[in-house]
């Protein structure tokens, strides 16, 4: 459409702006095509990007099955978890043990000396941590609030130089000052020394006694199926190898039940997760390629035979039998079964779970076998996969650069075509715009003559 002023037809009696933008109309009407085009090649472009994040996230959930601790992982099952909880790594033994609490590992704990308000002297105060030690600078006057927080802000300084350190927490409870260590086990036992001949360790009362050592440092101790075994912690890792069963309670004459299993839940986890995957990826396809015969109507990539083709691999790669490295040469022997109209995937999952639990590693290499000469499921489709994924050569890379290039040319295109229609515009309007002219100066010239001749009449 043009801009400024317009001129209707005064002299012809034609409507030129009227006739001028319907002229427009017709002739801009490949704009729109073209208009159309770029629009449906954008939208082309935005489904197979869709389609690239679905088959990656297929990719990833496929890529767990290549790892060990997804078939290898253990999990503990305790009868009484208010006694004893465990957790197991891939090493460790299946089996059912049973635990007996029989003591629980524990800190040293001091208090002060009820008589104590203030330290009568200044000095420095030792704490030995079995083998190691803390001194802290003390001064005539310091109350229970004044050595709790010198005792912590020393702790806290040689842990800067060692790393390792854990040393020992110092509180006020019933304003008296309460020393306790940070770590359970015999060998962590707390003793006080002074540079002032036990004036200090005096004054507060830190007595090996009833009243002063609250409680003394211990090693846990447990029964194993009647077999005593003892740990320096209540995280006990020396009792059942690649286990580490968590104390919770001393449990007397009380046994619970321990077993090692494998952790049949994840791996059906991860199982499920590429089937989940796969599903949203094929859901997905089949929506954008769907076409209605009678009304020729469907999605934005019907027809496309590049999609066809996508999904006729991922089918054969996914149904097609492998050779034998293991117990398994196809996914319906472990519960795992296609749909014959959709595609869509399916799980038996009492199937897979006999199947784990059986042997997890003949599942493992039915999709990743590691034998390059006999590959499995998954290496055929993580191969297959990466020429699509790939960021540089990649299907999916070379469909967004032919995508650009379309969607580029277009744009030229219509950037062209546009100054144009806006040139075709602005010469049909002077050409009107002169015609209206010349008409006016005829109709001028025509009321002249008539003029001239009826002068010449009147004077006869």
């Amino acid at each position: 459409m043009s801009n400024g002023i317009s001129f209707t037809g005064l002299s012809s009696g034609l409507d030129w702006n009227s006739l001028v933008n319907q002229l427009m109309e017709i002739e801009r009407l490949p704009l729109q095509r073209m208009e159309t085009q770029r629009s449906n090649y954008s939208s082309e472009k935005s489904i197979w990007q869709q389609i690239n994040t679905k088959l990656s996230a297929f990719d990833t959930a496929l890529a767990d099955l290549k790892l060990d601790a997804t078939f290898n992982s253990k999990k503990v099952i305790s009868s009484k978890e208010e006694i004893v909880k465990g957790t197991a790594d891939s090493t460790a033994v299946n089996g059912k043990y049973t635990v007996e609490v029989v003591s629980m590992a524990k800190v040293d704990r001091y208090v002060s000396d009820t008589t104590f308000t203030t330290l009568g002297s200044s000095g420095n105060l030792t704490i030995n941590v079995g083998a190691e030690s803390l001194s802290i600078s003390l001064a005539a006057g310091d109350d229970a609030n004044a050595v709790a927080t010198k005792i912590n802000q020393a702790v806290s300084n040689k842990k800067i130089s060692d790393t390792t350190f854990k040393g020992v927490t110092a509180t006020v409870v019933g304003g008296r000052l309460m020393i306790e260590g940070v770590n359970t086990g015999a060998a962590n036992t707390l003793s006080f020394t002074d540079d002032q001949g036990g004036v200090l360790v005096g004054d507060l009362g830190f007595y090996d006694s009833a009243a002063n050592r609250l409680q003394t440092a211990a090693d846990s101790h447990i029964k194993v199926n009647g077999l005593d075994v003892y740990s320096d912690s209540n995280e006990v890792k020396n009792a059942l190898s690649g286990v580490t069963l968590t104390l919770v309670k001393q449990s007397l004459g009380e046994t619970a039940t321990i077993e090692v299993k494998n952790d049949v839940e994840k791996t059906t986890a991860a199982v499920q997760k590429i089937i989940d995957t796969y599903n949203d990826l094929i859901n997905y396809i089949n929506d954008q390629t769907k076409l209605d015969k009678d009304s020729k109507t469907g999605g934005t990539l019907k027809g496309d035979t590049s999609a066809k083709r996508l999904m006729d691999r991922l089918r054969f790669d996914l149904h097609n039998s492998v050779a034998k490295v293991g117990a398994y040469t196809d996914l319906s022997q472990i519960g795992i079964k296609s749909s014959d109209k959709t595609g869509v995937l399916t799980l038996d999952t009492s199937k897979l779970t006999a199947a784990i639990e059986k042997n997890p590693t003949d599942v493992k290499v039915l999709f990743f076998s590691g034998d390059t000469t006999k590959p499995g499921v998954g290496d055929k489709l993580d191969k297959f996969i990466d020429s699509y994924v790939k960021a540089e050569s990649g299907v999916f890379a070379q469909k967004d650069k032919n995508y650009d290039s379309i969607i580029k040319d277009l744009d030229k295109q219509i950037e062209s075509f546009e100054a144009r229609m806006e040139l075709r515009e602005k010469n049909l309007r002077a050409q009107y715009l002169a015609m209206e002219t010349a008409l006016a100066q005829l109709n001028s010239q025509g009321n002249w003559l008539a003029g001239q001749l009826a002068g010449l009449t009147a004077q006869k």
